[in-house]
């Protein structure tokens, strides 16, 4: 059914960077009930944390092209490094 497909480094940036602003979205709201008018700068920070973990991942496809994300961290990481990173990728 299915082929051994990957998306490409663009692919995965556009999905981190679309995870960021709904995330900043959702908890917006949620946030600006509990912590009221300094919200935008907590919203800011975390906008940005997520938009920089997009664009690390983007470049990081750009030099792997035919590995995955969990197939290239033991190059970067090591072996044990790698699992940690990836197992908290994964969830």
């Amino acid at each position: 059914m299915f082929k051994n497909e990957k998306i490409s480094a663009q692919q995965l940036f556009l999905l981190v960077f679309g995870q960021s602003i709904a995330m900043f979205i959702v908890i917006g709201q949620f946030a600006a009930q509990n912590v009221g008018r300094d919200t935008w700068i907590s919203l800011l920070v975390a906008f940005f944390a997520g938009a920089g973990f997009g664009y690390i991942i983007y470049k990081l496809g750009q030099l792997y092209p035919e590995q995955t994300i969990l197939e290239y961290m033991p190059r970067i990481w090591g072996k044990i490094g790698a699992q940690v990173i990836n197992i908290i990728f994964i969830i």
